[in-house]
């Protein structure tokens, strides 16, 4: 869930911010990236989102979406899946408009793919018990590591620990040319 203010057409954004439980823990952060529309009053029950991209350091919560799982649903994310090479495990960050068309497999946008040592952000729920989380993870690496074998059966190498630093160089060298996110 994106962090948001709800208007009462009295006070700033910034007010809402300031007093709203959660987002005035990292106040200095969103008013920073408003500038002077800050300072703006919103209407009375309009919602003004805090945040375009879901992360913890920007105040969103993730929730468990079990219950959107379908069959239809896992057999859309089975077939863009076969079509990503090597991809055998990971996450898929999605935004979508509707429950019932997530359901169905449909109308939804993938923002983002993770591999493997991505962790399932359910298990950040509040609703969730700590050994919930532990029983996701595990299940998770089985699956990893299980999956590493079978390629391995297969004919695939890992890399070398000198391919491993190699890409973990290039790969810190270019994230220093990029913004850090706020």
């Amino acid at each position: 869930m994106f962090p948001c203010v709800t208007g009462d057409g009295i006070r700033s954004i910034r007010e809402l911010i300031e007093t709203d439980s959660r987002a005035r823990l990292i106040a200095d952060t969103y008013l920073k990236r408003f500038g002077a529309e800050a300072e703006r009053v919103i209407a009375r029950g309009e919602q003004f989102r805090l945040v375009e991209a879901g992360n913890h350091c920007q105040g969103c919560e993730f929730r468990d979406g079990s219950e959107l799982f379908t069959r239809e649903l896992l057999d859309t994310f089975d077939t863009i899946s076969q079509n990503v090479r090597g991809f055998f495990v990971g996450r898929f960050d999605v935004r979508y408009w509707s429950d019932d068309e997530l359901r169905q497999g449909r109308n939804f946008q993938i923002i983002e793919l993770n591999g493997a040592a991505s962790e399932a952000t359910h298990i950040y729920d509040s609703r969730n018990s700590l050994w919930s989380a532990y029983r996701t993870l595990f299940r998770q690496w089985r699956i990893v590591y299980a999956t590493g074998a079978a390629n391995r059966r297969l004919g695939f190498r890992p890399p070398s620990p000198y391919a491993v630093w190699r890409d973990w160089r290039e790969f810190a060298t270019q994230a220093c040319e990029f913004p850090l996110a706020d």
